[in-house]
């Protein structure tokens, strides 16, 4: 029985799997082997031919593949394995990343140890790099409900430090923390599950950290997406509501503040529009896949 799976979900991610596998391939020279960490890649029914090069390096690096009939979402396209008990009962750990990252057998290593280590912790991250410039990105996150406020924590703590949630870039969650709480929320469909996974971490009675020894790089979009700035604003109000219903009024607050920051600051009339739609989709309870449009 291997000791982890890792879940890497794909969607016409064809340009990120040499960097991701090459990642995987200095696993496997460490001495990392399926017996220690098996790979499972869930592609999200993807148009570009990330599924068919996917078909050609299986074979090298032994590793499961499974393909969705459609477009799953985040949350969707990792639960086919995080809710598949039969599965995951094979594993202590169940790492779930992107593949538009890079890293080093350490990240894997330091991870593993951490939790091995304290029996507390059910859910783990790595301090985020920028892919580009080695510039931190995360060493955690925090969510201040009662503001309304949330983001990544910039300063990089000396040791293992207790966080609000863990991006969803990389993290390593404890099996039995799984098979209490389930699988990821898919009325979310994207944006905003990992903080919603570590409320529901915390309130299952484990802590939820970041080991700043374990580093990952992740790459930068370069642009505003409104498309995350939609299904993030509607998420938001839906996990302050879901966990903080108190605190809901301020959240709304929040984005009104973000429309008119953003229409004034960065001339961004856009930016408030899709704010707007992402909060009357919440409103709506239009919750999991919508049909946006730019």
């Amino acid at each position: 029985m291997a000791k982890a799976c890792m879940l890497a979900l794909t969607y016409n991610a064809k340009s990120d799997l040499d960097d991701f596998f090459s990642s995987i391939r200095r696993l496997r020279e460490d001495g990392i082997g399926a017996e220690i960490l098996e790979l499972a890649v869930i592609d999200n029914n993807s148009t570009d031919g990330t599924y068919e090069e996917l078909q050609k390096i299986q074979n090298e690096l032994q590793f499961k593949l499974v393909r969705c009939k459609e477009n799953l979402g985040y949350c969707g396209g990792n639960n086919v394995l995080l809710n598949d008990k039969e599965y995951i009962k094979n594993f202590e750990y169940i790492f779930i990343t992107n593949v538009d990252v890079s890293f080093e057998p350490s990240l894997v290593k330091e991870l593993l140890k951490l939790l091995d280590s304290d029996t507390t912790i059910g859910l783990a991250c790595a301090l985020e790099l920028s892919y580009s410039t080695g510039a931190v990105r995360s060493c955690g996150s925090f969510w201040d409900y009662k503001k309304g406020v949330h983001g990544p924590i910039l300063d990089v703590a000396k040791d293992v430090r207790d966080v609000d949630w863990c991006s969803g870039v990389f993290i390593c969650l404890r099996r039995e923390v799984v098979e209490k709480i389930g699988g990821l929320d898919e009325k979310i469909w994207m944006y905003c599950d990992d903080m919603d996974l570590g409320v529901r971490v915390k309130n299952a009675g484990y802590r939820v950290v970041v080991n700043p020894k374990a580093t990952i790089r992740h790459k930068e979009k370069g642009r505003v997406s409104y498309f995350e700035v939609f299904y993030s604003t509607r998420n938001k109000l839906y996990v302050t509501k879901k966990h903080y219903p108190k605190y809901l009024f301020k959240a709304h607050l929040k984005h009104i503040r973000d429309i008119l920051g953003n229409a004034i600051v960065r001339r961004d009339l856009k930016y408030g529009k899709h704010v707007m739609k992402g909060t009357f989709a919440y409103l709506r309870n239009q919750m999991g896949r919508v049909n946006w449009k730019d």
